[in-house]
């Protein structure tokens, strides 16, 4: 599993900076163990002034587990990022991660109504009897 991630984000990466995005994808902490929670980072590269929408953004994870493939699909909410800014997705809000509890830092949590209600979702997608469907909404 760590070697499919690894490969898919290094991919991103590379494609991601080739298409000269606005956005780079500059932490990814999906192993949270205790009291951690999972989060993800965007930086916004850009001088502009006018702020990067994050909602013509989705991320895509594939997923390989027990002879179960799929991947999950977040679309990002219609928030917005500054220049040379920080985008702070987690699962939990306020949330812990690597030696800091109860931060406030992120701009979203995927697990809450708000997301929902700032056109954001995650759905997990999988196969099915030689079909690709669709296994399970998640708000």
């Amino acid at each position: 599993m760590k070697k499919t991630f690894t490969l898919f984000t290094a991919a991103c990466l590379y494609f991601g900076q080739t298409a000269n995005s606005q956005v780079v994808l500059n932490e990814l902490y999906t192993d949270p163990g205790n009291g951690k929670s999972e989060f993800f980072e965007l930086y916004n590269p850009s001088a502009s002034a006018i702020p990067a929408s994050m909602d013509n953004y989705t991320l895509l994870c594939f997923f390989d587990i027990s002879n179960q493939l799929g991947f999950y699909v977040m679309d990002l909410p219609n928030l917005t990022v500054t220049a040379k800014g920080y985008f702070v997705g987690s699962a939990a809000l306020p949330f812990n991660y690597q030696g800091i509890t109860n931060s406030t830092a992120s701009d979203f949590s995927w697990n809450s109504a708000a997301f929902v209600a700032n056109n954001g979702y995650v759905r997990k997608w999988g196969t099915g009897n030689g079909k690709l469907i669709r296994w399970k909404f998640i708000l």
